[in-house]
């Protein structure tokens, strides 16, 4: 993980509270001491802790916390004080203070806890890296996938997939914009505490096989991916399977059940109405009287027998005999051991050649049908590649339409940098009355930042991002983005 950033924001004298000798010696410490300095450097270092006093010089430690917390909400912040009333730590709060510490009370816990809080930092830092990690892990699925801020079910990032079906960051995952039923299956995953959670559910003529698993403790991941045509496909096979069993309970199959002398033990109904026989006629006869027959005789079936008993399994096709009329039946046999209790017996399976031949003719059938729907599957996904190869050739044109925007962007920027600012222009920002929005806007902008980025940064319009610039130009008493650079630059909001 990277080394921890801390921004310390004091009048001088806060080594009496021993907060240096608290703070771990990897971590990289800006130190200021006053307010106003504290915001610029917060802009200018984004630090993931903030630890300050609450009386300082310019700006008060609570005005400090809501510039800053007005940037980044994400940010902790520490605040020391000799004593918090009602009132003020009232306003440290909405302000965005995380903490607030009285250290002369605290003694010789001051250390452990801000142990405690920069473990969290720590954490939180972790937790952002992993988010990241797997939105880049989502883009890759070829299944809709989304991850989700677990409380306010706002969309943090979409793959393509999900981004086809009109889900795109920033979003709440509503009623609106989703599926039938996944808001549903998403909210009683969350709400079940399992860390994954997999369910189908059914919108109009689409089946989702869906999966929910808690990536932490405020997000979550969901993937919903059409089983439609696989669960099309796999109750076709389940009706073909059903009717499958259908023909072998009712068709012309025996099960037999004898020892290494041969001697039959069991059979079951099927054997005695495809023999002709009745059970006690049945367990009569040695099993070579009734199936060896034809090209499985004598020596041949013994030797299959003696196979069997070792562990490998015989199948062979012969004739069998009827013994109510001595007729013949062309049937295959499935000859394998059984070990039962301290012996070891024999099972054979024996079908009717007839209907086998009826089952792979089915199976044939099945089979040429799913090589059908795959060549229609296949001719599909090249149209979609195709479709896909030209609106990549068009974002390439795009990005380097983008790329020649930027480029002009940077050298508008250089320029007006190395321009030197026209007399009078140089104001303190402080002393010019721009409001924190203003400020933000005129950063960006000098930054090389786009309207249409910090719109999207700021949570705003465009055109709102046009007005706040237009008020801060009236304001410094500039006409052109060129002078509103130069004097960013001269004030050090930006480098």
């Amino acid at each position: 993980m990277d080394q921890l950033r801390i921004l310390l924001i004091h009048k001088g004298d806060i080594a009496r509270h021993g907060i240096h000798q608290a703070l771990p010696p990897n971590a990289m410490i800006q130190e200021v001491n006053d307010g106003q300095e504290a915001v610029f450097a917060f802009s200018r270092y984004s630090p993931d802790l903030i630890i300050t006093e609450f009386d300082l010089p310019r700006m008060s430690g609570i005005e400090v916390s809501r510039a800053v917390h007005s940037i980044d909400p994400e940010v902790e912040i520490v605040m020391l004080a000799d004593a918090f009333d009602a009132a003020i730590y009232a306003q440290a709060v909405e302000a965005g203070v995380t903490n607030c510490v009285i250290p002369e009370l605290l003694e010789n816990e001051l250390a452990p806890l801000l142990d405690r809080i920069l473990q969290t930092v720590a954490l939180k830092k972790e937790m952002k890296t992993g988010q990241i990690v797997l939105g880049h892990i989502l883009k890759g699925l070829p299944h809709p996938a989304l991850l989700l801020d677990a409380r306010t079910m706002r969309i943090l990032s979409a793959n393509t997939a999900a981004a086809a079906l009109g889900f795109a960051p920033g979003q709440i995952c509503s009623g609106d914009i989703c599926p039938t039923n996944w808001r549903k299956v998403i909210t009683r995953s969350i709400v079940s505490g399992d860390d994954v959670c997999r369910n189908e559910t059914v919108t109009g003529d689409i089946v989702w096989k869906t999966t929910t698993a808690m990536t932490s403790g405020t997000t979550v991941f969901f993937m919903a991916e059409d089983i439609t045509e696989a669960k099309q496909a796999h109750e076709k096979i389940q009706e073909s399977e059903n009717l499958l069993a259908a023909i072998v309970d009712n068709s012309y199959d025996a099960i037999l059940l004898f020892d290494a002398e041969r001697n039959i033990i069991q059979v079951n109904k099927r054997m005695l109405d495809m023999f002709g026989c009745t059970e006690e006629e049945a367990k009569a006869q040695r099993i070579d009287s009734l199936i060896c027959s034809g090209s499985r005789e004598g020596a041949a079936f013994r030797e299959d027998i003696r196979s069997a008993l070792d562990g490998s399994p015989c199948f062979f096709e012969c004739c069998a005999r009827r013994m109510d009329d001595n007729s013949k039946l062309d049937v295959e046999v499935f000859l394998r051991g059984l070990a039962v209790r301290s012996s070891t017996l024999l099972l054979a399976n024996i079908r009717d050649v007839t209907q086998r031949k009826k089952a792979e003719v089915d199976y044939v059938s099945i089979q040429r049908q799913l090589e059908e729907q795959i060549l229609e599957r296949k001719a599909t996904l090249l149209e979609v590649t195709e479709r896909l190869s030209l609106e990549l050739s068009k974002c390439d044109i795009l990005q380097d339409k983008l790329g020649v925007a930027r480029e002009s962007s940077k050298q508008l920027i250089a320029t007006s940098r190395s321009t030197p600012l026209q007399p009078g222009h140089f104001i303190h920002p402080a002393a010019l009355g721009l409001s924190k929005r203003e400020l933000q806007v005129v950063i960006q902008l000098a930054s090389g930042t786009s309207p249409t980025a910090i719109a999207q940064n700021m949570g705003l319009s465009p055109k709102t991002v046009s007005t706040y610039k237009r008020r801060a130009m009236s304001k410094i008493g500039i006409e052109s983005e060129a002078d509103l650079v130069r004097y960013a630059t001269h004030a050090g909001l930006v480098f």
